[in-house]
């Protein structure tokens, strides 16, 4: 069963997470020829859906204490940047209120 969370915290949080992701992907585009390359995977339709299907996993998981704009920022921090970053190493730790492999959230 899903953790009840609030229905407008979870819509904002998506909204926040999506529109970043897109905005990144407009912003990637305009780099160096090489680094387009490297994250060619992560501009690709199923990159992103397989992104945005972590996102609603974890729209269902955010703290009472957290609200969108805190969670979104948590979680866009780990997931886009810090990945990154670490080249996708499992090290990169993530937000205490995401689980491993998002347990919990169905």
């Amino acid at each position: 069963m899903k953790k009840e969370v609030d229905h407008w915290k979870r819509q904002d949080f998506l909204w926040i997470v999506q529109s970043t992701y897109l905005a990144n992907g407009i912003n990637t585009t305009t780099l160096e020829n090489d680094i387009i390359e490297k994250r060619r995977h992560e501009l690709s339709g199923l990159g992103v859906k397989n992104e945005m299907c972590d996102a609603v996993k974890a729209s269902y998981l955010i703290p009472d204490e957290l609200d969108a704009v805190e969670a979104a920022d948590e979680y866009i921090s780990w997931k886009l940047f810090a990945q990154r970053e670490n080249n996708h190493e499992s090290s990169t730790t993530s937000p205490n209120w995401i689980t491993p492999g998002f347990k919990g959230w169905k």
